[in-house]
């Protein structure tokens, strides 16, 4: 195993130069109602250094011993802002179900997805976790076998990491992280102004915080282009849309792109439309005026949106 940095958030864990060990162990739970007091395994969880956006991470992991509380797998999007913390939780478990995908807000769990029959984490048996983001898409693998998609995730920039509820030693071998380029996607009319709009400001500014941009004349394929279309805003972060003309497959792929949840930037020229379609006139949009001061002022605006989406 590649040695990886990382740290301990909670848990006891040892490491040695291929793997790392989890020792797990029962701790007391008393309920704040009934004032009962049950025994729970030990949560455990290792955060790795760097924020995530997309990619994917990879990782074996033996349990020697299981119950019905035993569940293991990945963190992502963590946060920890003024000692709150909120992440999203991917799981297999022996507990109510299989599988799951939740979300911690701070105080309260809200269940995303769930499936299968508990307990069928097996002792002492090497399982291969992987989990894919892509936009506001998660896929969750297990032993190679996609157990399920996932598509309103809110995509942000956080930690990813690892975390484990088991009451016995666990080891945990073969991480791999691979870090991808967001993507953004670009909606517009395919004319000189807008052309030179893409070229000259949004591509590039895109590119100075890490994104890849892709518009529909730049896919090289041999499907139909509304395939392409599609692909390619189901794969993007951002969707930038240039609404400044009635142009029904613009309306079209921005509507596709709403319906998704995705992160939409609008834009359009000031002297060309001046009020914005009811449906979307709720959006924030970055009105620019097709002169050179304009482009500077839209560098400096979608400057911010992009350090905002980042956060």
């Amino acid at each position: 195993m590649n040695k990886l940095s990382y740290y301990v958030k909670n848990g006891n864990f040892s490491n040695d130069s291929d793997k790392i060990v989890y020792h797990g162990k029962e701790v007391e739970y008393t309920d704040p109602i009934s004032k009962e007091k049950t025994l729970f395994p030990e949560t455990g969880m290792i955060l790795f250094p760097g924020n995530f956006k997309e990619g994917k991470i990879s990782f074996n992991v033996t349990m020697n011993n299981v119950d019905t509380r035993s569940r293991v797998g990945a963190i992502f999007d963590y946060k920890n802002m003024d000692g709150c913390e909120n992440y999203y939780q991917v799981a297999i478990r022996n507990d109510w179900c299989a599988y799951s995908l939740d979300y911690w807000d701070g105080k309260t769990w809200s269940n995303k997805i769930a499936g299968g029959s508990p307990e069928t984490i097996n002792k002492s048996k090497k399982y291969n976790i992987k989990i894919e983001q892509q936009g506001n898409i998660i896929r969750f693998f297990v032993d190679d076998v996609l157990l399920y998609t996932y598509t309103n995730i809110i995509n942000t920039s956080g930690l990813i990491g690892i975390f484990l509820a088991n009451a016995y030693e666990t080891t945990i071998t073969d991480i791999n992280i691979q870090k991808k380029s967001p993507k953004v996607f670009a909606i517009m009319k395919f004319e000189k102004d807008f052309d030179e709009l893409y070229n000259e400001v949004i591509s590039p500014k895109f590119k100075d915080y890490g994104y890849e941009t892709i518009r529909a004349d730049e896919c090289y394929t041999s499907t139909p282009i509304i395939n392409d279309i599609v692909k390619e805003i189901n794969d993007a972060s951002v969707i930038i849309a240039d609404i400044t003309m009635d142009n029904p497959n613009v309306f079209y792929e921005l509507g596709y792109s709403h319906a998704l949840g995705k992160t939409t930037i609008l834009l359009a020229d000031i002297n060309k439309r001046d009020k914005l379609p009811f449906d979307i006139s709720g959006f924030r949009t970055i009105f620019y005026e097709n002169s050179i001061g304009g482009k500077k002022e839209i560098e400096k605006t979608l400057s911010k949106y992009i350090e905002n989406i980042n956060r």
